[in-house]
């Protein structure tokens, strides 16, 4: 039987874990938003806060007037709540007339901001841009890379680091520790 005191520690964590948003960034189109949501379901079901932009209510008192005004204010609401900063990075299959590039506005906000909980998630193969790659190699010491082949491979990693990261900022507050999960930086 659990003791109370310890079921108590252990839903004060989840509330906790709970309260953390995970932002999970990348392109919506060629169905690579399916992909987002994919994980984004997956992180959820284990109790993780993780949105995409798309989850994102614009309040009607800023209400957009255009599709890429909304993508902007949903971007930058999401990253302005956000606890963790994941980036799925799939480049597209086929050109793109029109590419709405968020991701690197809002790899470029975690840059500047020097967000401590940023995990890149990079399709093999793939090469970051020369800004992008300047930044995680300045940052390397707090961020994590991962490459992948397929969005399945990416569940266990980046549930491991939202684990690890939760897990760190439940330290910062001076309470004991979960059960560990088995990630380490």
């Amino acid at each position: 039987m659990i003791s109370p005191e310890r079921n108590s520690r252990r839903e004060s964590y989840i509330a906790f874990q709970k309260s953390k948003v995970i932002a999970i960034y990348g392109y919506y189109s060629q169905g690579r938003k399916r992909k987002l949501e994919d994980i984004r379901d997956h992180l959820n079901q284990f109790d993780f806060s993780a949105k995409i932009a798309s989850d994102i209510e614009i309040p009607d008192s800023s209400s957009p007037h255009s599709y890429e005004e909304e993508a902007a204010l949903t971007s930058e609401q999401l990253y302005d709540t956000s606890d963790i900063h994941i980036f799925i990075l799939i480049p597209p299959t086929e050109h793109e007339e029109k590419l709405l590039d968020s991701v690197a506005m809002e790899y470029g906000w975690v840059r500047k901001d020097r967000q401590r909980y940023v995990g890149i998630f990079i399709k093999r193969g793939s090469d970051l841009a020369t800004l992008c790659e300047g930044s995680y190699s300045l940052m390397k010491e707090l961020w994590i890379k991962h490459d992948f082949n397929t969005i399945d491979e990416i569940f266990d990693p980046l549930k491991r680091y939202c684990e690890a990261a939760i897990r760190e900022m439940w330290s910062q507050l001076g309470v004991a520790q979960p059960h560990d999960t088995g990630y380490h930086r």
